[in-house]
């Protein structure tokens, strides 16, 4: 029976160890034949260079043959013996998985490592059912949290009408969101702990980052629909916080839920995007271009087959792809009484600035972030490169005014996308 996807699965450690086993042997031997394809592209402009010469022509054109056979035999044998050792270590590890008593002690992949391999090569884990591929599940100290009433009063002791979702980003997981952390400082509490302290009920998704954005969009409205038929009690507001391709995620989800008329739509009230590429990625954009341009060559195709190997997740980044196969442009892509507020940031002063405008935070440029064609309304956090806006003072105090909660102390830019007036909160 296959494991769903939309159902989170721990993996024992035995399973994970098999799991990055099996990886590397498929790694290996995709490496090592691009690195055969390459030598022998390279070997074959020699052996062109050489037919032009009067007299070694003959030469070169017999040992040709002779080269290109040794070659692709000595290749053959890499990946044979390659191939052969990766076999029997996952024998070796099946074996110890089925003892009762292993002769050593497996320790679990950190969470952290899986999450980026997942954002690597998720769609590649998931198609090969892969013990590292990600389900997506609702987390909860580094543990799912099952999607039953009795489970959420259990890790929930004090639960409200109101749900706050965190939606992490690309090769991340949901222990982002404590990062910058600073126990002194009341200001760099994460925002969960923040909003929990306000009345709201925080919830974090951990998912395979690495396939596509639409899947994880249709999964995401189907885990909500699960956690709103679950909770214990009445749903008054559900606010979804998403970073970086969190935030098209979120988008995504909001839009199969509105096709199919979901029940939890009916609960949105905010949408916060925080340095999310809807206008596509710049590396993502660069990487592509790079590609073409080493397929354009015999030599380098290899290198550019190696390179688009990475996930259909991150090539989804290079226009920012949120919408369904099936989408049906008649019917709304969000609910009429939600709020779509975006938050971006910049390594520069101010979107003037030629630092903001060639790299915004480093990774998302300042007018993909904010697109106020897009948003009910933008906000700008200078000097703070992607991953500050997991944990900002800045960020929060914007997310906290919107909300309604306390008036914003710190100094961003706000600019609504219906009047164009432009605000310091």
């Amino acid at each position: 029976m296959r494991t769903s996807p939309y159902r989170p699965l721990y993996q024992h450690n035995w399973q994970q160890i098999r799991g990055a086993v099996s990886l590397a042997g498929t790694s290996f031997e995709r490496v090592t034949l691009r690195v055969q394809q390459m030598h022998l592209r390279i070997a074959d402009v020699t052996f062109r260079n050489l037919a032009m010469a009067p007299v070694v022509n003959v030469g070169a054109a017999a040992f040709r043959p002779l080269h290109h056979g040794v070659t692709n035999g000595i290749y053959r044998i890499v990946r044979g013996v390659g191939g052969v050792a990766f076999k029997a270590l996952d024998l070796a590890l099946a074996g110890m998985a089925r003892s009762q008593n292993p002769p050593l002690a497996a320790k679990a992949i950190p969470a952290p490592v899986v999450s980026a391999v997942n954002g690597a090569f998720g769609d590649y884990l998931l198609r090969n059912r892969n013990p590292l591929a990600l389900r997506m599940g609702f987390y909860q100290h580094g543990k799912p949290l099952a999607m039953r009433t009795a489970a959420l009063q259990a890790h929930h002791t004090q639960l409200s009408s109101k749900l706050v979702v965190f939606v992490h980003g690309l090769c991340c997981d949901e222990s982002a969101w404590e990062m910058f952390r600073k126990p002194p400082l009341e200001d760099n509490k994460p925002y969960g702990e923040q909003l929990q302290a306000l009345g709201y009920t925080p919830f974090y998704l951990r998912y395979n980052t690495g396939i596509k954005i639409n899947l994880n969009g249709r999964m995401l409205s189907h885990m909500l629909g699960k956690l709103c038929r679950a909770y214990p009690q009445p749903i008054e507001q559900i606010v979804l916080i998403g970073h970086s391709m969190g935030g098209l995620v979120s988008r995504s989800a909001i839009e199969h839920g509105m096709q199919h008329k979901a029940e939890w739509t009916r609960h949105l009230s905010h949408l916060f995007c925080l340095g999310s590429p809807h206008l596509g990625a710049p590396l993502e954009k660069a990487v592509h271009i790079g590609t073409a341009v080493l397929g354009a060559f015999s030599v380098t195709q290899p290198l550019a087959a190696m390179i688009d190997d990475r996930s259909i997740g991150i090539q989804n980044l290079r226009h920012g792809h949120t919408r369904h196969p099936q989408h049906d442009a008649s019917l709304p892509t969000r609910p009429p009484h939600s709020h779509f507020h975006f938050i971006g940031s910049s390594m520069g002063r101010g979107r003037a600035g030629l630092i903001s405008q060639l790299v915004g935070d480093g990774l998302v440029r300042l007018d993909s972030a904010t697109p106020g064609d897009v948003a009910d309304d933008i906000t700008e956090i200078a000097q703070a490169n992607h991953l500050q806006l997991l944990n900002h003072p800045q960020v929060f105090a914007a997310i906290a005014s919107k909300l309604g909660l306390a008036p914003a102390s710190a100094p961003a830019v706000t600019q609504d996308s219906a009047s164009s007036a432009t605000q310091h909160v």
